[in-house]
């Protein structure tokens, strides 16, 4: 048996902690770098946090010096606050007070009441006729359709609401929503012995009504606020790019036990705060070297995307992350982490950073982007004849004819993104 030792030169990359620290630091949002800073200053005693004072910045066009850039954080009343405000006005003593409460708040985002009410009665010690009385009452408040049991449910007390709610009318609703969504109107009209007429109307009814009532309310606390990571003012000659770095900490280090250092005796004591002052000096060096990498990312997109910010969202033109890494320097890896989870606001409003990195429409040499395309789709269909929408495969041909070459798949797939139904869900059998 032929024993051979061979050596395979293999080049690998192996990541130190440290390197592994900056990259996780440049990928931080502001919030997230917040609480990272926070918790590392627990960890060690050298590290000192100095808030930012909260600046204020311009951030109205200079013909229009009254506008308010600032952000304000919104009150919304709840869905469970909205209806308390009406259920109170019903004859229902103060100890159903908790009960009702706990109803309401078993509502889902939709609005809709799923829970077994026999179930609630017994956690209340409720008659059953009693639990009842309480869903009857809130199925009564405003918007139409709250506490509903399911879709269907919540149609139909829409439309009872309306007093339009026939027998007629709510068998549609309870039996044929699928065939609806996929509208084979024909089939619903021969299922039912009706005129085809008639369905197309009981479809233009549903169609008015709001599927999910509570959706129009919003939780407070599931409100994402938010916040800038960069700032870029307009003035009345230039740009000018800030990070907002009121947002989290200056880095600095305690003086006291820097001082420690030098007088310390004891080795350990010693090797132990001269630990934490290395480690001290690599964050700080790290937030630096973030910052710098954010600034210089976001100063080419603003040389790349000027017509975006002189002329407004309409103007976004192609780009790539490798075009701006190539500009910089810099791996494309690091330009993907330094605009991951955060936001520039300007003039225009607050845009994700990742948004200005537009794919170009595909076999396009041009400058157009895929918004461009899904844009000149959405009004070839918004212009069609709706009794005989055009197929995909004309779709993609008459988008050639206007200088965009996509495929019937790609036409497909951007219907799908768009929530555009196909051929057959756009067609149209009668007028109502």
């Amino acid at each position: 048996m032929d024993l051979t030792l061979s050596i395979n030169p293999v080049q690998k990359q192996i990541l130190s902690q440290k390197m592994i620290q900056s990259v996780n630091i440049l990928q931080m949002d502001s919030l997230e770098l917040n609480q990272y800073l926070t918790e590392i200053t627990q960890e060690n005693p050298l590290l000192e946090l100095i808030p930012h004072k909260s600046e204020e910045y311009p951030f109205n066009d200079p013909e229009d010096e009254s506008q308010d850039w600032k952000f304000h954080e919104e009150t919304a009343e709840s869905l469970q606050e909205h209806l308390w405000n009406q259920i109170v006005m019903f004859p229902f003593p103060a100890k159903d007070e908790p009960a009702l409460h706990f109803l309401l708040d078993s509502l889902d985002n939709n609005g809709y009441y799923t829970d077994s009410l026999n179930a609630f009665a017994y956690r209340f010690n409720l008659t059953k006729e009693h639990a009842a009385k309480m869903l009857i009452a809130i199925r009564s408040l405003s918007p139409a359709g709250v506490g509903a049991r399911n879709l269907e449910d919540c149609l139909c007390l829409q439309l009872e609401r309306q007093g339009c709610l026939s027998p007629q009318l709510e068998d549609f609703i309870k039996n044929h929503l699928r065939k609806m969504a996929k509208n084979q109107l024909p089939a619903i009209a021969h299922s039912m012995n009706l005129p085809l007429t008639t369905i197309e109307k009981y479809c233009h009814l549903v169609r008015q009504l709001n599927p999910k009532p509570g959706s129009i309310f919003t939780d407070s606390r599931l409100i994402p606020y938010i916040i800038p990571d960069v700032l870029i003012v307009k003035t009345a000659k230039h740009f000018e790019i800030m990070l907002n770095e009121c947002l989290y900490p200056d880095v600095c280090f305690n003086t006291e036990y820097v001082k420690m250092s030098h007088e310390q005796t004891d080795p350990e004591i010693h090797a132990y705060i001269a630990d934490k002052l290395r480690q001290a000096e690599w964050i700080r060096q790290c937030m630096e070297q973030r910052n710098t990498t954010l600034f210089r990312v976001a100063q080419a997109i603003l040389s790349e995307q000027d017509t975006f910010f002189q002329n407004g969202p309409a103007f976004l033109k192609p780009l790539g992350m490798s075009k701006v890494a190539d500009t910089l320097g810099i791996h494309e890896s690091t330009v993907s982490r330094a605009a991951s989870g955060k936001y520039l606001q300007c003039y225009w409003g607050v845009f994700p950073l990742t948004s200005f990195f537009v794919k170009a429409a595909p076999d396009r040499q041009s400058g157009f982007t895929v918004s461009d395309v899904k844009a000149a789709l959405k009004n070839l269909i918004s212009h069609e004849n709706e009794h005989s929408p055009y197929s995909d495969q004309m779709l993609s041909e008459l988008l050639t004819v206007q200088g965009f070459t996509i495929s019937r798949r790609t036409v497909a797939k951007y219907r799908y993104e768009e929530c555009i139904p196909p051929r057959s869900g756009r067609k149209s059998f009668s007028d109502v």
